[in-house]
């Protein structure tokens, strides 16, 4: 099944990003992005589909440099 595309492009460019590194990333009932990584530390992290945060973008890359294995 493919995944719906996000129609901000930067956003887009993070889940394309995370794909290529082995995540999975779903589309949630919510209108949320799920990312799940491949590690054995199980990383996850959600992103909005209509984010209102104007820094949303670059929280969310701090984040999963920070937090995660990214």
């Amino acid at each position: 099944m493919v995944r719906p595309r996000h129609k901000i492009k930067e956003f887009e460019l993070v889940l394309k990003e995370a794909e290529r590194k082995g995540w999975r990333v779903t589309l949630g009932g919510n209108g949320h992005y799920k990312m799940y990584c491949p590690c054995p530390q199980k990383c996850k992290k959600t992103m909005p589909s209509t984010p209102s945060d104007p820094n949303c973008l670059k929280n969310l890359l701090g984040q999963l440099i920070r937090v995660t294995c990214w």
